[in-house]
């Protein structure tokens, strides 16, 4: 009678009417809907291929496209429109801005400096990446199906360090795949592990069994080692920003277990990472010794310094060309054509002809000033919506499990759109598929909080 007496006024806290979206009402009913159900298992088939790179390794290996994302994704998606997913992953800001965003493209087209090469970037946009938001945002329905949407990516992480162990090459030092796709570069790589490998570590977190949780923790710290010896300065920026957001978002046991995790893995990248690898990530500046070294064969630092001043100077130009084309930019996935025809480098009758090295200033410059708010939206609101999703169940005794996995998206999300600030990532599915995601978590938790709300009242 005590306990009950304690529990009461928590209860009475919870709010009776709590304001859902219009379809998450229905969630325990459409999980019994078997169409809907056969749906998502396929799309979770998806976002496994999806996630693990599936498809670039089996076409890398057989020499031809063997057509798996048709197998699960027709499918998946004929699913999302018959149990009227669509709807439901536009209830929520940022898919509504990734939909957007999408449209204003196709807009800017007819006003590209390459109307041919932006139509291709525009239709490949529509075609493979954009549907990925529909089936991470409309076919999970309940709080089990998010979980297992999550676990699934986490997993997903197994096969690309595998992969990277079996394909990885390292003349420079550096850990990059022999083969190139959509994770071309080192860069690349250690951006895309960064984002699986949290949702890796909630698997870890979630797991029952403690040898489960000890070996995958064993493997995701071997992740990180790859994700550091892959030189990329701007994984090791995010791997920072991660440890900050969970010294500041994470409870006390994982602060604790951060304070372990930090020193380990300093001796372990002094062990297991190549010293020049290690040179590069912490040159970010050139002296007359590291152009000594390099007349020596081993010039590291000037090597990266190199990189950033081209870098620099692709920067300021991608500004300044987005002064000069505020409304419909130079064109989708245009800006390295049209920087290399219209900027002079010394001695050279052309530019550098690369891209912008900036996912977020890509779209300002390639989409002009709306196309560039619109893809910054989509991201900011889809952390915000995850982040309120987080703070309502902080409160909630009750949603630990709700507070955990939004906990974990949003830190792999902080890793990624700090990896990506340095990459060319604008036109890829990674963006609409988190917005599905933040959406789906969103609907779910809020039917939970009400319905866990209920359940306790009733039991008082």
């Amino acid at each position: 009678m005590a306990a009950s007496a304690k529990q009461a006024p928590a209860v009475s806290q919870v709010p009776r009417k709590v304001w859902l979206p219009a379809q998450a009402s229905a969630g325990p009913a459409e999980a019994h809907d078997v169409l809907r159900t056969a749906a998502f298992y396929m799309g979770l088939a998806l976002i496994f291929v999806k996630f693990s790179l599936l498809q670039e390794i089996l076409g890398y290996l057989l020499g031809f496209n063997a057509g798996v994302l048709y197998v699960f994704g027709i499918p998946a998606l004929l699913g999302v429109i018959v149990a009227g997913g669509v709807p439901r992953t536009l209830q929520g800001h940022p898919s509504r801005f990734w939909l957007a965003f999408g449209f204003w493209l196709a807009m800017t087209i007819p006003f590209s400096s390459w109307q041919g090469g932006s139509f291709h970037e525009v239709f490949g946009y529509w075609k493979g990446d954009l549907p990925m938001m529909f089936v991470v945002g409309g076919l999970a329905v309940s709080w089990k199906e998010c979980r297992l949407l999550m676990k699934t990516i986490g997993l997903a992480s197994l096969v690309n360090l595998m992969s990277t162990r079996a394909f990885a090459q390292s003349d420079t030092g550096r850990l990059a795949w022999d083969f190139h796709g959509s994770i071309s570069n080192a860069n690349d790589l250690a951006a895309h592990l960064l984002l699986v490998l949290s949702f890796l570590l909630f698997v870890v977190h979630t797991s029952k069994s403690l040898v489960q949780r000890v070996v995958l923790f064993l493997i995701w710290g071997y992740g990180m080692i790859i994700v550091i010896r892959t030189g990329s300065r701007g994984g090791l920026l995010a791997i920072a920003v991660c440890c900050l957001f969970a010294l500041l978002r994470g409870t006390k046991r994982q602060r604790a277990m951060l304070f372990v995790i930090i020193p380990v893995g300093i001796m372990a990248a002094l062990m297991f990472v190549p010293s020049d690898v290690l040179k590069r990530i912490g040159a970010f500046s050139t002296s007359s010794t590291s152009r000594a070294s390099a007349q020596d064969g081993q010039g590291v630092e000037l090597e990266a310094e190199e990189s950033k001043v081209a870098r620099q100077d692709i920067l300021s130009k991608a500004i300044e060309y987005a002064i000069q084309n505020p409304v419909f930019g130079v064109g989708a996935g245009q800006f390295g054509n049209y920087e290399g025809t219209h900027n002079l480098l010394p001695g050279a009758t052309h530019g550098y002809w690369h891209n912008v090295h900036n996912s977020f200033l890509a779209p300002f410059v390639e989409a002009g000033v709306i196309g560039g708010l619109l893809h910054l939206s989509a991201y900011i609101f889809g952390f915000v919506l995850l982040n309120r999703t987080f703070r309502k169940a902080k409160l909630r005794p009750d949603c630990r499990d709700i507070q955990t996995a939004t906990f974990y998206a949003m830190m792999a999300w902080v890793g990624f759109s700090v990896a990506i600030f340095f990459l060319n990532f604008s036109y890829t599915w990674y963006g609409p598929a988190f917005g599905g995601m933040s959406v789906s978590i969103w609907q779910a938790a809020e039917y939970e909080f009400v319905h866990r709300s209920s359940r306790a009242v009733a039991a008082a």
